[in-house]
């Protein structure tokens, strides 16, 4: 029987293999990313980083919807953009 530790780097490869970035990236590369990789989990309303935060990479969301947003000058929120489960999420703002 397998690891827990093993089932979660199985389950992050088949994740970043859904990503097309990684998609036709050769299994060793691949396992490679993996190991550098880490799994955030958040719950609604949390943010996973704020504007003028330093970047540390870049982000897959595997479920749910993230949604980056700036507060506009008169108070209110500005969506910027919605990123849905297996989309990229580049940490350049």
């Amino acid at each position: 029987m397998k690891s827990s530790s093993t089932l979660k780097f199985v389950e992050l490869i088949t994740a970043l293999r859904a990503s097309s970035l990684f998609a036709r990236l050769p299994e060793e590369d691949l396992t490679q990313v993996a190991t550098f990789a880490r799994q955030v989990s958040l719950k609604k309303g949390d943010y996973l980083f704020r504007e003028n935060d330093p970047s540390k990479g870049f982000y897959i969301v595997r479920s749910g919807i993230i949604n980056v947003h700036r507060i506009a000058s008169n108070g209110r929120e500005q969506v910027i953009h919605l990123f849905e489960a297996v989309s990229l999420l580049p940490r350049l703002l």
